[in-house]
């Protein structure tokens, strides 16, 4: 049996584990490349989810939308690199729509309800609690850039400025109100915000 290297963690002193060695082998050269096509899609159908809500928009308002929707989808699932934001079951989608936050939108008080129905509507969404829901829990990037808009819809401030500042402090009070607070100081959430911005924005 020829000397097996130091760096090798195995001992391959039978077929098994020569066959256990060529396993590992080809799956830490195949699962990397698999995860890395799994983020690109991801990133792919998030960029033109949000070019297709967007598009509805008023001509005025879609390079602000279209940068505030990029940063959003950045700061909840790192523009589709985070495999872990996909698949969750104590929020819906990657865009991190929670339960109260969803229900708000279709509550009949609501001002932007009857709006975005016909948003819905014509993104080829449905447009009931139940219907987009569970688009929602499939992860489904159309109908969870069009609720993400809706969520921004239900502040009454104006769009923001169409500035790295403007557009991280816009998110982080009409959007992610408490998570950041929680889990993050909001100079970290900042520079993590601008590395985003560089990426997909600048």
């Amino acid at each position: 049996m020829p000397h097996t290297p130091k760096h090798n963690p195995y001992r391959v002193n039978s077929v098994q584990d020569a066959n256990k060695y060529m396993h590992d082998l080809v799956q830490s050269i195949l699962v990397p490349a698999q995860n890395n096509n799994v983020k690109l899609n991801n990133q792919q159908n998030l960029e033109n989810a949000i070019d297709k809500v967007v598009s509805y928009e008023s001509e005025g308002s879609r390079e602000v939308l279209d940068n505030l929707l990029t940063m959003t989808a950045f700061m909840e699932n790192s523009m589709g690199h985070d495999l872990s934001a996909y698949g969750r079951t104590y929020t819906a989608s990657p865009m991190s729509i929670d339960n109260d936050a969803f229900q708000t939108l279709f509550q009949q008080k609501s001002d932007t309800r009857d709006k975005y129905k016909v948003r819905y509507n014509e993104l080829g969404l449905p447009s009931d609690a139940y219907g987009l829901n569970m688009l929602l829990k499939q992860d489904d990037p159309l109908a969870s850039v069009a609720v993400a808009r809706q969520v921004y819809g239900l502040s009454p401030a104006p769009l923001p400025e169409n500035t790295p500042m403007g557009l991280y402090n816009y998110y982080k009070d009409h959007y992610n109100m408490t998570g950041m607070k929680q889990y993050q100081d909001d100079n970290t959430s900042y520079k993590r915000f601008m590395q985003g911005y560089n990426k997909y924005v600048r």
